[in-house]
């Protein structure tokens, strides 16, 4: 059996006068478990919470070896073309135009990848939208910073490894294999 009381004071002061009146009406039933509606909904809420706060925290995990795997690609692709970086500036390029190229190029790499990311996140909301708690599983907040780390990562990840294979002597770029 479930009493609930609204009061003008604390709930847990009327308590006394609440077990005095519940063993009247039936010795064989106490009064167990006695709480405010805050506490019991707390209660309830609690495993939902720390599901979301654990959902989070891979999400947030997830995004770091997201940023360091981008970062890893999108260096070790400007590497490998360092040769061809050499031969640029050995043929009179300026640093700043080897960079538009290499950055023009890296931009469609970065354009599909957001597109198929979205795309895949999109699909996959539905499977998580269930564990998700207080938050919509498409919310556009999330879905944009995310995009906009991610992009910043792997400009970054173009850009420093471009900047370094351009001030480099040629000579050494064209020996470099």
């Amino acid at each position: 059996m479930t009493f609930l009381m609204r009061t003008k004071d604390s709930p847990m002061s009327a308590l006394p006068a609440v077990r005095r009146v519940v063993q009247e009406i039936d010795r064989n039933h106490p009064l167990i478990d006695a709480r405010t509606e805050e506490s019991y909904l707390a209660e309830q809420a609690q495993y939902p919470r720390y599901y979301s706060m654990l959902l989070g925290l891979f999400a947030f995990v997830a995004t770091g070896l997201a940023a360091v795997g981008i970062y890893g690609v999108m260096a070790y692709s400007v590497d490998r073309r360092r040769r061809e970086i050499g031969i640029r500036i050995a043929l009179g390029a300026r640093g700043r135009e080897v960079i538009h190229v290499i950055a023009r190029q890296a931009a469609i790499a970065i354009a599909s990848g957001v597109v198929l990311g979205l795309a895949g996140a999109m699909l996959l909301t539905r499977f998580v939208s269930s564990e998700i708690w207080e938050v919509k599983a498409t919310d556009p907040a999330t879905f944009a910073a995310v995009t906009l780390v991610l992009i910043g990562i792997a400009i970054l990840a173009c850009l420093i490894p471009a900047r370094r294979a351009v001030g480099m002597d040629p000579n050494i770029a064209l020996r470099h294999e």
